[in-house]
C-alpha cells in the first residue's frame, strides 16, 4: 500500500510543469515525450497550453509525423519564447518554388493557435507539414525564421509579423489581416504576402522570388496600407505591394 502510495506521488510530481527564470514555464522534447509538459498535457504531441502565462523551450521539439501540431495554443494571452530552439518537423522544402515532400494534414502546425492574444518569437519553425504558424486572433511574431514548411508559412487572423525571414515555404509566405514589416520574405510557392480583405499593411520587406508574386490583396487595397517595399525577381501582382 505504501509503494503504491509513493508511485501515486512521484507520478503527480513528474507531471508538474518545470519553470524557469522569471516565472516561465519550460517546454522541451524530454517532457513532450515523458508525462507531458503542463498539468493536463497529455505525453506526445501537440504540447497543449490550456492556461495563460508565459512558456519558454529548453530544447529544440522535433517531430517525424506529418499530421501532429507541434504546440497547441488553446488559451488567451500566451507569450511563447523559443529562445533560439527550433520547432522541427518532417517535411522538406527545396529549390524556388519550392517542390516539398512530406507535407500533411491540416493537424500538422508548428504551433497552431486558436485562442486570441499570443506573442512568438526569438527561434525558428522548420519542416512542418502545413503552416510553420496557424494563429487565431491578435498574434505577435517577431525575430523568427520560417523556413520549408509544406504550405503557408504563416496563417494568421490580425497579425502583426516583424524582423523575420520567411522562406522556401510551400504555400504563401504570409496570408492572413494585419501588418507585416522589416521581414525577408523569399522563395516561397505562392505569393509573399496576401491579404484577406483590406485589412492588411506591409511595409519595409524585401521580396525576392516568389513563385506567386511579391505580394498582393485579392481586394480592394489602399495605397497608404503599403510602403518602402523592395521587391527582386518575383512577378508584381496588381494591386502590388511594390513600387
Amino acid at each position: 500500500m505504501k509503494t503504491r502510495h509513493i508511485l501515486a506521488t512521484l507520478a503527480l510530481f513528474a507531471c508538474q510543469p518545470t519553470w524557469a527564470a522569471e516565472g516561465r514555464i519550460e517546454l522541451n522534447q524530454t517532457c513532450a515525450e515523458s508525462l507531458g509538459c503542463l498539468t493536463g498535457d497529455a505525453a506526445g504531441f501537440p504540447i497543449t497550453i490550456s492556461q495563460s502565462g508565459s512558456y519558454v523551450l529548453s530544447s529544440n521539439l522535433t517531430t517525424t509525423s506529418t499530421s501532429v501540431h507541434v504546440i497547441e495554443v488553446t488559451a488567451d494571452n500566451v507569450d511563447i519564447d523559443l529562445n533560439g530552439f527550433s520547432i522541427v518537423g518532417p517535411a522538406s522544402c527545396s529549390g524556388n518554388g519550392p517542390n516539398c515532400t512530406g507535407t500533411g494534414s491540416a493537424a500538422s502546425d508548428g504551433i497552431k493557435h486558436s485562442a486570441s492574444g499570443l506573442q512568438i518569437h526569438d527561434g525558428i519553425i522548420t519542416g512542418m507539414a502545413r503552416y510553420g504558424i496557424a494563429g487565431a486572433n491578435n498574434v505577435l511574431i517577431d525575430k523568427m525564421i520560417i523556413r520549408g514548411n509544406g504550405s503557408s508559412g504563416i496563417s494568421a487572423t490580425f497579425a502583426i509579423v516583424t524582423d523575420s525571414v520567411i522562406k522556401e515555404n510551400g504555400g504563401y509566405g504570409f496570408i492572413g489581416q494585419g501588418k507585416m514589416a522589416n521581414c525577408i520574405v523569399m522563395d516561397n510557392g505562392n505569393y509573399g504576402a496576401a491579404g484577406l480583405l483590406s485589412y492588411i499593411n506591409i511595409s519595409n520587406n524585401y521580396f525576392i522570388s516568389n513563385a506567386g508574386s511579391d505580394a498582393t490583396n485579392p481586394n480592394t487595397l489602399a495605397t497608404a496600407q503599403s510602403d518602402y517595399n523592395l521587391c527582386a525577381s518575383s512577378t508584381v501582382a496588381t494591386p502590388s505591394f511594390c513600387p
